[in-house]
């Protein structure tokens, strides 16, 4: 009433129960004051410790922490509490002063929280598994788990669906010993968490991906959460088979590549494309499959064109898809085939059988590198010949360079400038006519050359020299001035072997032109710086030179040698001279002489018969005779240190000189050589029985046995008796 006197304050608090995160309001039944004045609003509440997990707060302002208040809230239901829903404690409450102005009294209200399941549990992770097939993979909690702030682990779990099709669900440690486990209808998060549940493909089974479906619970909740949404229906679960490539890349395909490209800057090679080498492998992709080269090729070499750098190692599927692979040809090796060995890689490690590819191209090139054709002929049929791979179309240019022969005036050729060898064909001729001008004139000449070939590489026979012999007294015989045979010239000798010479002590072998230079490659001295020397009238041979000394010798000052060294001693040097039986050789062939003999280096190739049978025409001698390392060495080197038929032939215990001496010095390998006074001895094997052999000095070191009438040809030094001085009168 007003106006009355407060009495004592009486304070009654009570404790409020409530769910967590729910909100209470408190009442008179919990917290209520009174003095008995009967004033409400003139009780006043004072925070002093405000709830741990929860805020006080006036219904109309919520979340605002509430620091006083007074009874007449509390009576008008304005005062609440609100939970944070945080997992702590069970209880929670707030302490407080009451006054009327008068007494304070100090309190506390204590607040009950009851923890409940009210959210459903979280899918956080759902990612596929991958193992090998017919291996088995553990399901790790970083794969697959559920979460849930009201429920432990153990108690969320997950329930199976639709088992997986291609494999078993299993927990580890209750796997059966034999065949298939039963089905595995659930398993919790524990389980997951302890690395306890597995997944075991079945082996053999074909299929590269498998799955199950589950239905998470909190055995509260229905449904689960997953991103963020509510969802009812069952999850899946993927798991990924990767087959186990075991299995090495096979080669598909494997040609014989033989088109020749050209790749600029003078270089030609050997494109190898998808259809010369194709690798295949089901486990892995194409691209990737490797070719790891095990044997280098012999003569030319690989190379990345896309890179421009040599391939040592390694090419992959996609460089010759690209066809970014191809082989360089050799320039310098008269080859026309190669090949390089390789083993096939995948990714995974697995590595082919040895294999090898096999290479080939086409060398064209002239039969012959000499013609001499008699001018009353009326044609020459020039042969142009293709070694190698001839399973393709070649093309090759041609055409004639004039010299002393004029072109249209001595002799005309076929209109055809390109020369076309089809598949399967290696020889095509091109005819030159000669045109007889009923003239006697000095022998004339020309060449032929081979350019520009396509699909082909030129042979170092691509120019040949044709010499028209002029018909004296009407008529010639060009089957015996003509080259008979083709094929290849041979490749010039390691002069790095030469036999180390001795040294020449003749004093009048050493003695040098004086204050001339001397002549080439042991020609005659100039006509125009030596009076002995003269040229003579034209006859029914070829240009011919014959020595003589004026005055029965040459001054020893001016000694006759070649100019790759010194004449041996054996042979002292004196003019050669006289008429008769002079022999005769080519103008521009080298030639020397001495006391007893004189030599004449061929300038065409012939095979070995022609060669002698030339040497006989021409110079009245035969193929020269070699009696000693340093006679070999003197001719080696008049030779221009090129391989030359010599006049030894037989076979076996049967090699004899054609001037008749017997064999005392040979290069001959033991198995070949025959027993002689000089000590070369040997048997027959591994040489061919039967038929008459011929040799040729490939080095100072080696002499090789070869055919008579076929391949090869060579250069030849003929030999022949000096002639003898005139009498002087």
């Amino acid at each position: 009433m007003p106006g009355s006197t407060p009495g004592p304050l009486v304070l009654l608090s009570g404790a409020v129960a409530l769910q967590a995160g729910a909100r209470a309001v408190l009442t008179t039944n919990t917290l209520l004051a009174r003095d008995g004045g009967g004033r409400a609003e003139a009780l006043l509440f004072s925070v002093t410790e405000a709830p741990l997990h929860g805020v006080l707060h006036l219904a109309q302002h919520p979340g605002v922490p509430l620091l006083a208040f007074t009874q007449l809230d509390v009576s008008a239901h304005r005062v609440c509490y609100t939970h944070d829903n945080r997992r702590g404690p069970p209880d929670d409450g707030f302490s407080f002063l009451v006054t009327n102005g008068d007494q304070t009294v100090s309190g506390r209200v204590s607040l009950l929280i009851r923890h409940g399941d009210r959210v459903a549990p979280t899918l956080t992770r759902n990612a596929p598994l991958r193992l090998g097939a017919g291996s088995l993979g553990v399901i790790p909690p970083a794969l697959l788990a559920l979460s849930d702030p009201d429920t432990p682990p153990a108690r969320l779990r997950y329930a199976v669906t639709r088992p997986p099709r291609h494999g078993d669900l299993l927990l580890l440690g209750h796997t059966p010993s034999e065949g298939h486990a039963p089905p595995l209808l659930s398993f919790t998060q524990d389980d997951i968490d302890r690395q306890a549940l597995a997944y075991q493909h079945w082996a053999g089974s074909p299929a590269l991906t498998d799955a199950f479906h589950f239905l998470p619970s909190d055995g509260t909740n229905e449904g689960f959460l997953e991103a963020g949404r509510l969802r009812a229906e069952p999850a899946e679960f993927t798991i990924e088979v990767q087959r186990l490539d075991l299995r090495p890349p096979t080669l598909a395909r494997a040609g014989r590549p033989s088109r020749v490209v050209d790749l600029g800057s003078g270089r030609r090679g050997l494109a190898i494309t998808p259809r010369d080498l194709q690798a295949t492998d089901p486990d892995s992709p194409h691209p990737l499959l490797e070719y790891i080269v095990t044997g280098p090729p012999q003569h030319g070499a690989l190379e990345n064109t896309l890179t421009g750098g040599s391939i040592v190692g390694r090419f992959t599927q996609q460089d010759v898809d690209r066809r970014a692979v191809v082989y360089l040809l050799p320039r310098d090796l008269e080859v026309t085939a190669d090949r390089f060995s390789f083993r096939l890689r995948d990714p995974a490690g697995n590595t082919g059988p040895p294999q090898s590819l096999q290479l080939s191209w086409s060398r064209v090139q002239l039969a012959v590198s000499c013609y001499r054709v008699c001018e009353a002929s009326g044609r020459l049929e020039v042969r142009v010949v293709r070694s190698g791979a001839s399973q393709d179309p070649a093309y090759v240019a041609i055409q004639v360079v004039e010299g002393s022969a004029k072109l249209d005036k001595d002799f005309s050729h076929s209109s055809a400038k390109l020369i076309q060898f089809d598949p399967g064909v290696n020889v095509k001729t091109w005819t030159v006519y000669l045109h007889d001008d009923q003239l006697e004139e000095n022998n004339e000449s020309f060449s032929i050359t081979l350019s520009n070939p396509d699909n082909a590489v030129l042979g170092p026979r691509h120019s040949a020299t044709v010499e028209i012999i002029d018909p004296r007294g009407g008529s010639c015989d060009p089957e015996d001035l003509k080259v008979e045979d083709k094929s290849s010239t041979p490749t010039p000798p390691d002069t790095a072997e030469e036999e180390e010479e001795e040294p020449i002590t003749d004093i009048e072998a050493e003695l040098l032109w004086d204050s001339h230079d001397p002549p080439a490659r042991g020609d005659v001295p100039r006509p125009q710086d030596h009076d002995y020397v003269e040229e003579a009238e034209p006859q029914d041979q070829p240009p011919q030179y014959h020595l003589r000394s004026a005055g029965g010798a040459i001054p020893p000052q001016y000694p006759l040698r070649p100019a790759g060294g010194a004449i041996p001693p054996q042979y002292p040097l004196r003019p050669v001279g006289g008429a008769g039986a002079a022999p005769h050789w080519q103008k521009d062939a080298p030639h020397t002489g001495t006391r007893d003999r004189v030599w004449t280096l061929s300038v065409c190739l012939y095979v070995r018969l022609s060669a002698q049978r030339t040497c006989s025409l021409l110079f009245q001698g035969g193929l020269t005779a070699v009696h000693s390392g340093k006679e070999l060495a003197w001719l080696w080197r008049f030779a221009g240190r090129k391989p030359f038929w010599i006049g030894l032939t037989g076979g076996p215990g049967k090699w004899a000189w054609q001037d008749g001496r017997s064999l005392q010095f040979s290069r001959l390998r033991p198995q070949l050589g025959a027993a002689g006074p000089g000590g070369v001895s040997g048997g027959v094997s591994g040489w061919g029985q039967g038929g008459s052999r011929c040799v040729l000095v490939q080095n100072v070191w080696t002499w090789t046995p070869a055919s008579c009438t076929e391949e090869p040809q060579h250069a030849f030094i003929c030999s022949a008796s000096a002639p003898r001085p005139e009498p002087s009168s």
